[in-house]
């Protein structure tokens, strides 16, 4: 990812106005990475859990084949952004399932 002051450039703004929005280039690639990842999938509560986790995990990584880096942007973002969509999501999936409470949380 270029540096703010480079993307100002490239967008032909002044670098500024991209601080307006965004305290920072990480909050900038938060949001960015965010925004990208609320492409994947959306699990249909009760339905075969097999294919929903399949549905799930298949346009994750396309999402992560389509935009190069991404990967590499989520894994170093908080719990509290892109990350967490997978996560929500995922556990749609897994709340009807008679899963014991211990094993919920480890899944």
């Amino acid at each position: 990812m270029p540096s703010i002051r480079s993307l100002a450039t490239q967008l032909n703004v002044d670098p500024m106005a991209i601080y307006h929005y965004f305290k920072n280039k990480n909050s900038l690639l938060e949001t960015l990475a965010t925004s990208l990842t609320e492409e994947i999938y959306i699990p249909q509560a009760y339905s075969d859990w097999k294919e929903e986790l399949k549905y799930l995990c298949v346009s994750y990584v396309e999402i992560l084949c389509k935009y190069k880096g991404l990967l590499n942007i989520i894994l170093t973002m908080s719990l509290q952004g892109p990350a967490q969509i997978f996560a929500k999501r995922y556990k749609i999936i897994i709340s009807p399932l008679a899963l014991p409470k211990k094993s919920k949380k480890i899944a």
